[in-house]
């Protein structure tokens, strides 16, 4: 039996029926159709109440996540995670949190949580997009960072960054303080979906504030990434 975890599939058989039957309907809109299948209002508020409202995940455990409406958890070992809304030192601003609980991790696997959104890429086709946060973590092993994916019709990565190899402006590992992170990105005609969001990789706790999700014309992040600006060594000294 179907459950909320195969939510896209559901929605790319869809399309493709409806293709046969020369229907032309989005893969954006065939995802609101079968989040209405399932009894709620639309795509983003099944993303953020699936995991409480679905039995079990795929690991065989229940993601019980209080987060607002519009984002949801996933992950490797996403259930050794608590992850939610939290008062920052301003009383009246609240950033997300993600924090491992270490004895419920297996060591042997590379274990992360994400929270994250998903939306159309109708209105983004063909320009850029940028996405930014400021972030903070304490005692990471790991790395935490913002992260943005655009995906095809079938699922296709075509466009992608998390900074994790970026020459400066990086992943924050270890204890550091608030920073700004900014991931630009371009999005394709073919793109349905944008997938975005922060993450911890591994075990720490980590804080996002100051979400930030605007159309741009900046330069990609991830053009050029790890290249030089300038020729390197040219004498070979």
């Amino acid at each position: 039996m179907r459950s909320f975890l195969d939510a896209k599939a559901m929605a790319k058989t869809l399309r493709q029926e409806l293709q046969h039957r020369k229907i032309d309907l989005g893969h954006s809109e065939c995802l609101e159709v079968v989040a209405k299948q399932f009894g709620f209002r639309d795509w983003n508020t099944m993303a953020a109440a699936g995991p409480e409202r679905d039995e079990l995940t795929k690991t065989g455990s229940r993601l019980a996540k209080p987060l607002p409406a519009g984002w949801s958890a996933t992950g490797k070992q996403a259930e050794a995670f608590d992850v939610g809304v939290t008062s920052l030192e301003d009383a009246n601003q609240k950033g997300l949190f993600i924090r491992s609980r270490d004895k419920d991790m297996d060591a042997r696997a590379d274990a992360f949580c994400a929270v994250q959104q998903v939306i159309s890429a109708e209105n983004y086709r063909g320009g850029r997009v940028e996405f930014s946060s400021t972030l903070k973590c304490t005692n990471i092993a790991g790395s935490a960072t913002i992260w943005m994916r655009v995906e095809d019709i079938n699922g296709i990565l075509v466009a992608f960054d998390n900074l994790e190899r970026a020459i400066a402006d990086s992943s924050l590992r270890g204890t550091q303080d608030w920073t700004r992170r900014k991931i630009v990105l371009f999005v394709p005609e073919k793109a349905e979906v944008i997938n975005f969001g922060f993450y911890l990789n591994g075990k720490g706790e980590a804080w996002a504030k100051d979400f930030r999700f605007v159309q741009t014309d900046e330069i990609p992040s991830n053009a050029g990434i790890l290249k030089p600006k300038e020729p390197q060594n040219l004498q070979l000294a």
